[in-house]
């Protein structure tokens, strides 16, 4: 209809679509980097996610230091050049299953103890 109409505006369209590319392939890398400083396997929600899981394996690193040490502290005892008698009598019992007929035998949990 008007070619020369049609030719102005197809010109401006292509003008403004080459200053847009800088802006629109910045944006596009700023919401790529962004996205992965957040999300991405060393992001923010990563690290809280770590920071959880490092209290959770130190609590049970701290139940189990205090199980070795009662363990290391009933292990001294029974080193001991006079064994400790009760001690030893607990234990000899308990890995023998057995009792004096006069006793009442209590039985506890492996961890309780």
């Amino acid at each position: 209809m008007f070619p020369c109409l049609i030719m102005s505006t197809r010109g401006e369209v292509q003008r403004l679509l080459r200053l847009a590319v800088g802006p629109v392939a910045a944006a596009c890398i700023a919401v790529y980097f962004g996205y992965h400083a957040l999300v991405g396997e060393r992001g923010a929600l990563s690290l809280i996610e770590t920071e959880r899981r490092i209290t959770e394996v130190q609590a049970q690193h701290d139940v189990l230091s205090a199980h070795r040490q009662r363990l290391e502290l009933r292990a001294a005892q029974l080193k001991q050049d006079p064994a400790d008698a009760d001690l030893l009598d607990e234990y000899v019992r308990a890995l023998l299953h057995v009792g004096r007929p006069d006793e009442i035998v209590i039985l506890l949990d492996a961890e309780a103890r």
